[in-house]
């Protein structure tokens, strides 16, 4: 993919997200790419590894805290300087630790923005009451036969 096709770049922490991102609507077409960044113990979904889709993987080596944090602001900084400022990049990531950075790369005239993905909610498992009294008659009436 050209460089000057590309309009936006995806920082994905892969490690704080999950797979709670719209992976499908962001790594599709020549305009967009991802750069999804994994720790070591982590595994990636393999419907994100299919060949329309323009993932670049980066696994961090070690673990360790916030390791995969400064692996996206070094790629931040380095993309950065090898794209246009028409580029824009977004840091999927619900770490607020990244806004500081996001706010110095703005004062450099980049487009950029940190996103967090939609929370998912849990899915309510109805729950039946049983109620005692008729649990009782049904013993009752087992134990009269």
């Amino acid at each position: 993919m050209s460089d000057d096709q590309e309009k936006v770049v995806h920082f994905v922490d892969f490690e704080n997200v999950h797979k709670h991102i719209p992976i499908d609507e962001i790594a599709r077409g020549n305009h967009q790419r991802v750069l999804l960044f994994v720790g070591n113990q982590q595994t990636i979904p393999n419907d994100w590894l299919i060949v329309d889709y323009n993932i670049t993987v980066i696994r961090v080596g070690k673990t360790s805290k916030d390791n995969v944090d400064f692996h996206i602001s070094a790629y931040l900084g380095m993309v950065h300087v090898g794209r246009d400022n028409s580029v824009k990049f977004i840091v999927w990531s619900r770490d607020k630790g990244f806004d500081d950075l996001i706010e110095h790369f703005k004062t450099r005239k980049r487009r950029i923005e940190r996103k967090e993905p939609p929370k998912i909610k849990k899915k309510d498992t109805p729950q039946v009451k049983v109620d005692s009294s008729s649990e009782q008659k049904d013993k009752n009436k087992t134990e009269e036969n």
